[in-house]
């Protein structure tokens, strides 16, 4: 049977859990629920990402970052004329129900939410469109913890790690340029590199002060690194965007 206005998955109207395409009702800890990350973050940051679910119970997966296999998927849903955010999103969530989605999984896709001119004003409308074309039991497109949410119902706590785990990403990605491109050892010094990495985000599962912790043996770890020259120094080249 597939899903129909009647009967497809959603949250519930306080957004502490969900119901399922039969009208039950499921927590977001249930075995056959899984968090999938569609945002193109980098690995390092969803990774932390899935340490701020792993330390709820909550079941998570992340699709990978934009490449041009998930531009081909993102056709079989998108015209050609959107932004390219909206090809990823849509590529890297079409990809996952393809490749990775369980028979009886009952999965949560991460998206944008925010107000602009473009997509991403439209994005509730987009994926509404999208749902109906799939028509897909037990598939919630569209999560995003935000304000009008209430985070999805798990409060300003849950938003606070999310962001802490967006900003440690950013600032571990920069901690990798700078490794790959200023290390006199580069392959010894990577291998430190993600051998503490990997600590750090394992230590997020329990929290922001073991966390903080990990992030402190993490900068005196790094700090042994020699480099070719001092990072102060040394010309950046920045991309935004």
């Amino acid at each position: 049977m597939k899903q129909s206005e009647n009967n497809k998955a959603r949250f519930s109207e306080n957004y502490k859990y969900i119901y399922d395409s039969d009208g039950n009702k499921v927590s977001y800890d249930d075995p056959r629920v899984v968090h999938v990350w569609s945002i193109d973050t980098s690995a390092t940051t969803s990774h932390l990402m899935g340490s701020v679910f792993k330390k709820r119970g909550w079941n998570f997966r992340f699709s990978g970052g934009t490449n041009t296999e998930i531009i081909q998927y993102s056709k079989k849903l998108c015209s050609g004329r959107e932004c390219l955010p909206c090809a990823s999103l849509t590529g890297a969530t079409y990809r996952d129900i393809v490749e990775n989605r369980g028979k009886d999984e009952i999965s949560i896709y991460y998206n944008l939410d925010q107000d602009g001119p473009c997509q991403n004003g439209a994005w509730p409308v987009v994926w509404d469109t999208f749902a109906r074309r799939l028509n897909l039991r037990n598939v919630v497109f569209l999560a995003n913890p935000n304000l009008k949410n209430n985070f999805l119902g798990q409060g300003d706590f849950f938003a606070t790690e999310m962001a802490v785990a967006g900003v440690v990403g950013d600032l571990l990605d920069e901690a990798e340029s700078t490794v790959r491109c200023l290390a006199q050892d580069r392959d010894k010094a990577m291998k430190l590199f993600h051998a503490e990495t990997q600590k750090v985000i394992k230590n997020l599962e329990n929290g922001l002060k073991p966390l903080g912790k990990a992030l402190k043996k993490f900068v005196k770890k790094m700090s042994e690194i020699k480099l070719k020259a001092p990072v102060a120094k040394t010309p950046k080249i920045l991309l935004f965007g």
